[in-house]
């Protein structure tokens, strides 16, 4: 099934639009913390990542279920949680961890399902990537003095000297 809206793939039974909320529930909604729409993670190394849900409604929200789904790209370390009651007008933040095996750009989606109704998908954009460790910035002259013996002795004789001086 196709959004009628943007035309991003959608599950069957979803009742609205998780890419661009066309036709979402009125009172509830889900995010990741630091409002950002992609996660970018190493590869083989834990990520924890919480997303927020939000009950805007002025009723409680009774028995969340939440569940974290992937590629087989992805170890699921922590990928379901339950919630008892959501309060009115409350934020809960929920965490899940994951372990990324593979380079590349993938999707994981968090299904929730609860005592109020239809359930909601929610996905999360994943970019798995390497990172390349950055030399601090050093003038050539200094870079050249710790390398060479002499050249380091005489620093810490020119240092000496200026400290007897004082």
């Amino acid at each position: 099934m196709f959004c009628p809206k943007c035309g991003s793939e959608i599950p069957n039974k979803a009742k609205y639009c998780p890419f661009c909320s066309d036709g979402r529930k009125e009172g509830f909604s889900i995010s990741l913390s630091g409002g950002v729409d992609t996660l970018v993670l190493l590869p083989n190394v834990r990520a924890r990542f919480h997303v927020i849900l939000q009950n805007n409604s002025n009723l409680p929200i009774y028995n969340v279920d939440l569940r974290l789904y992937g590629p087989p790209e992805f170890t699921m370390l922590i990928s379901s949680k339950k919630i008892r009651v959501i309060g009115r007008n409350q934020t809960k933040n929920v965490f899940f961890t994951i372990l990324p095996e593979e380079l590349g750009d993938f999707n994981l989606t968090v299904d929730l399902r609860s005592d109020t109704g239809e359930p909601i998908v929610f996905p999360i954009k994943v970019k798995v990537e390497t990172r390349e460790l950055v030399e601090p910035k050093t003038r050539p002259q200094e870079r050249e003095m710790w390398t060479s013996p002499t050249k380091l002795l005489q620093f810490v004789m020119d240092v000496v000297i200026v400290i007897v001086r004082f």
